[in-house]
C-alpha cells in the first residue's frame, strides 16, 4: 500500500524475490545443522527468526492510512503519513511541499467491509478471477514441483540422481523472480499473466516428452524458471492489487483459502493420471487447465498494472 502505482508491480516482485530464497535457504541450513548438531536446533533457529520478525514489526510497522481514514480514525492516518513524510525529509535532506486541496480529497469516506461484500457486483467478477489465477498457480506449482522426482523415477532415472536433477531445475526459481521484477510493469497485467499460462502449459507438454537426461534438465528448468515468473505475478503482485483497502486481507485470504483446497486435490489427481496414463498425460491435462484459466485472466481480469489503489477501490 505503500509502493507508488508506476513501480508497484517491480517493488512487489523484489519482495518476492527476497522471501523466496527461504525455503532454499532453510534447506541449506538444515543439512548442515540436522547433521553436526540435531533436528531441535533447526527449530529453535527458526524460533529465533520468529523472535526477530516480531521485534521488528513491533518496531518499525506501519499501519495502513487508507486503513485507518476508511475506519474514520483520521488523525491516525494524518500522524502515520506525517511520520512517512518526515523519514523521507530526513534520508533525502528536502523539505517536502505542503499538501494543497486540489492534491487531496476534501471528504473521506467511512466504509465498513463485509466478508459477503467479496461476493457482490464488481467484486463477485474479481473474486472469481483471483480463484482462477491461484488455481492456475497452485495446480501449476504442485504438478510440476511437487511429483518432479516421481516423474523422473517413473521415467527410468535412478532416484539419487533424480533428486540431483530436481535441485538443478529448482536453480529457475529464483532466476525467474527476478526477471519478473525487472519486467513486469513493462506489460498490462492481464496479458502477462495469460502469456505465462501459455508459455507454461506448452514447455510442460515438451518437456513430458523428452527421453534423453540432458534435454529434461534443460527444459525442466526452463519451465521452472516461467512457472515461479508466474507464481510472482499472481500471489505477489496481480492478488493484492484487485482489492479496495477495506477487503484487500478479506479477499486476498480467501482466494488463497481456496487456491490451497484445491492445491490439496491436486496430488490425487496426478496420481490417479500418472499411475493409469502416464506423465505424458498428466502435463496434457495440465496444459489444458492452464489454457482455460489463462482465457478467464485475459477475458474478465481487470488491469491494475500503473493504477492507484484509490481508481482500484472504485468499484459498484
Amino acid at each position: 500500500e505503500f509502493i507508488p502505482a508506476t513501480v508497484r508491480g517491480k517493488w512487489s516482485a523484489r519482495l518476492s524475490f527476497v522471501g523466496n530464497w527461504s525455503p532454499m535457504l532453510s534447506a541449506a541450513i538444515g543439512v548442515v545443522v540436522i547433521a553436526f548438531f540435531s533436528w531441535r536446533i533447526m527449530f529453535l533457529l527458526g524460533g529465533i527468526g520468529i523472535l526477530l520478525a516480531w521485534f521488528l514489526s513491533g518496531k518499525y510497522f506501519i499501519e495502513s492510512p487508507r486503513w485507518l481514514a476508511g475506519k474514520g480514525r483520521i488523525a491516525g492516518a494524518e500522524s502515520q503519513l506525517r511520520e512517512v513524510e518526515q523519514q523521507i525529509e530526513r534520508e533525502k535532506s528536502i523539505r517536502l511541499p505542503p499538501l494543497t486541496l486540489n492534491q487531496s480529497n476534501s471528504k473521506v469516506k467511512v466504509i465498513k467491509g463485509t466478508f459477503w461484500l467479496l461476493f457482490k457486483g464488481e467484486m463477485l467478477r474479481r473474486t472469481l478471477v483471483a480463484i482462477t489465477v491461484l488455481i492456475a498457480m497452485n495446480i501449476s506449482l504442485y504438478t510440476i514441483t511437487v511429483w518432479m522426482p516421481t516423474i523422473f523415477v517413473n521415467s527410468g532415472i535412478d532416484v539419487d540422481k533424480s533428486i540431483l536433477m530436481t535441485a538443478v531445475i529448482m536453480i529457475g526459481a529464483p532466476v525467474g523472480i527476478f526477471i519478473a521484477a525487472l519486467i513486469i510493469d513493462h506489460f498490462p497485467r492481464r496479458l502477462f499473466g495469460s502469456a505465462l499460462l501459455i508459455i507454461i502449459a506448452v514447455l510442460g507438454y515438451i518437456y513430458s516428452i523428452q527421453t534423453t537426461e540432458w534435454a529434461i534438465l534443460i527444459y525442466g528448468l526452463v519451465m521452472i524458471f516461467f512457472l515461479y515468473m508466474y507464481v510472482c505475478f499472481a500471489s505477489a503482485v496481480y492478488i493484492p492489487e484487485l482489492w479496495p483497502t477495506h477487503l484487500r486481507l478479506r479477499g486476498s485470504g480467501f482466494v488463497n483459502a481456496v487456491g490451497r483446497i484445491v492445491a490439496v486435490f491436486t496430488p490425487y489427481g496426478v496420481a490417479a493420471l500418472l499411475t493409469h496414463y502416464g506423465s505424458i498425460t498428466v502435463f496434457m491435462v495440465l496444459g489444458v487447465m492452464l489454457v482455460l484459466c489463462a482465457l478467464v485472466l485475459s477475458i474478465f481480469g481487470i488491469e491494475t498494472r500503473k493504477v492507484s489503489l484509490e481508481e482500484i477501490s472504485e468499484v459498484n
